[in-house]
């Protein structure tokens, strides 16, 4: 099982990093989602316009990580973090 995760990581990230028609996007219910392999796609993508990741489990940890990547993304007008684990740490 943990193969089919790494293996769904490295293709989020490495082929998403290289999109350039996707402009919405959700991934939501994702049992083993990784916060630092949507903050890698989130800090180099600059086409999508819209990311949902509701259901996910990502944690304030999460959070912080992804926030980190936002600061440096231009296109995404629309982001959903709603229904993950997030405390009030993430939640800032």
């Amino acid at each position: 099982v943990r193969q089919s995760v790494y293996a769904f990581d490295e293709i989020l990230n490495e082929g998403l990093q290289k999109n350039s028609s996707i402009k919405r996007l959700t991934l939501s219910n994702l049992e083993n989602v990784d916060a630092s392999t949507i903050a890698s796609l989130i800090k180099h993508n600059q086409t999508l316009e819209s990311l949902t990741l509701t259901h996910n489990h990502i944690s304030s940890t999460g959070a912080t990580l992804i926030a980190d990547a936002l600061r440096s993304n231009r296109s995404l007008v629309v982001f959903d973090l709603s229904h993950n684990d997030l405390d009030d740490r993430g939640a800032l």
